[in-house]
């Protein structure tokens, strides 16, 4: 791709872009340099002017949105830290993120709160893995709770803070490390599936999404899919860009692992350790869910992990109200909040 980064860098527009924004993203930690350009080269081969266009969009979506995107770069700001994944997942916690982007998006904490979503662990080449769970959202009650097009700014800015990781760890091993998502579908049904407006706004996100953050999507695995929304779905990935839907993996869940899975792996410590040149080494035996660790994949997939804690009081103080309202079944440590506060164990709606 050296001809095609050469070509994208010699048009005028991206040259003036370049010029413009290159230290203020820099700045951050963000950096614009050759690994940057090749990822648009990538994405649109054979496409000069359209990769150029996507540059300077990006450039300057980047300078109108830098208030929001900044705080999610403390993960590269010291290339030394060998821990990066303790980093990355403390700066994704839900909590963190309200307090980052509710003084720039109205609505952004209402919507949250009625959601199940979070980052958690990495996969086998330490890409971050999001995880959703649909069937346990209401869906409803947020997409009343804020502006469609806040909901989709907060599903493109949630992005930043994974990207970061990736091309911080695309630097260091010198591979395309890219982020995994993992849907779980298990309670949806034709009864409690989003409006038209929201499918919209997702259609709109993942867009964004591939423009934005280019080569930043991995497979995309859809867990427990019924047989009756197949059909349906598959109008819905129609609608999303080619480079996404070559990604959907429709997928059962791993079978149960034994019960004698390593300890170690029960409260899920990090799947991933770095080596001293802060390359990330594999700790799982070699026992994977499409490139997940078992050991960090949630127990309600049928994985190790049991990490986290409940979501209730982390919610209270984000706007100062001390107000607390308990979203998750109660019970022992044992069941495991690994995303975002929610039980593993959860079944009915937040």
């Amino acid at each position: 791709y050296k001809e095609a980064v050469a070509a994208i860098k010699a048009d005028p527009s991206v040259g003036a872009a370049i010029a413009k924004y290159k230290d203020e993203n820099e700045e951050y930690g963000f950096l614009i340099d050759d690994l940057f350009i090749l990822r648009y080269a990538i994405s649109h081969t054979d496409d000069i002017p359209t990769a150029s266009k996507a540059v300077t969009t990006t450039l300057e979506w980047r300078h109108d949105n830098q208030t929001i995107l900044r705080p999610f770069h403390k993960i590269v700001d010291d290339s030394s830290k060998k821990d990066v994944q303790r980093d990355f997942e403390e700066l994704t916690k839900t909590p963190s993120i309200l307090r980052a982007w509710s003084q720039h998006l109205p609505g952004f904490n209402d919507f949250m709160v009625h959601g199940a979503a979070s980052y958690h662990g990495r996969t086998i080449d330490g890409g971050p893995v999001f995880y959703a769970r649909p069937g346990l959202s209401e869906t409803k009650v947020a997409e009343a709770s804020a502006a469609p097009n806040i909901i989709k700014n907060l599903v493109v800015f949630t992005k930043e803070p994974a990207y970061a990781l990736c091309d911080h760890l695309t630097r260091k091993t010198r591979q395309l490390v890219k982020c995994t998502t993992v849907i779980d579908v298990k309670g949806i049904g034709l009864s409690n599936l989003p409006s038209g407006t929201f499918r919209k706004m997702q259609t709109e996100a993942s867009h964004e999404t591939e423009l934005y953050y280019p080569q930043y999507s991995g497979n995309v695995i859809m867990v427990n899919l019924p047989t009756i929304l197949r059909m349906f779905m598959s109008g819905f990935f129609l609608m999303l860009p080619a480079s996404l839907t070559d990604k959907i993996i429709i997928s059962s869940p791993p079978t149960k692992p034994a019960a004698t899975s390593p300890s170690s792996a029960s409260h899920s410590a990090p799947p991933m350790s770095l080596d001293d040149n802060n390359n990330p080494i594999p700790t799982t035996g070699g026992k994977t869910f499409h490139g997940i660790p078992l050991s960090s994949l949630p127990s309600y997939l049928g994985g190790y992990c049991r990490c986290g804690t409940p979501r209730p009081a982390e919610y209270g103080d984000v706007d100062g109200s001390g107000a607390s309202t308990p979203h998750t079944t109660p019970g022992t440590n044992e069941e495991g909040w690994c995303i975002d506060g929610v039980s593993n164990i959860q079944k009915t709606r937040l």
